[in-house]
């Protein structure tokens, strides 16, 4: 039994990405970090239409990719 079966009944979708990806961890890891990211995204997806939110506008706002890419920089240089 998977850790993603519980999804089949709501999600096939979500359920068989998630039970390849667990299935692969030691064969194929870089399957399971595919599928994994596939899991992410389709899960978001999926909240973003429960939610009623614009994907197109929220995922996708350059000002986001700015603010991240500032707080990954400003957390390595303090590593350093």
């Amino acid at each position: 039994m998977s850790n993603f079966s519980f999804l089949q009944a709501y999600s096939p979708l979500l359920a068989n990405l998630g039970q390849t990806a667990e299935r692969n961890i030691h064969e194929d890891p870089n399957t399971t970090l595919i599928k994994l990211r596939l899991f992410g995204e389709t899960m978001t997806k999926f909240m973003y239409a429960l939610e009623e939110l614009d994907e197109d506008e929220i995922i996708h706002e350059p000002s986001d990719n700015r603010h991240l890419d500032e707080y990954h920089f400003h957390i390595i240089n303090e590593r350093s």
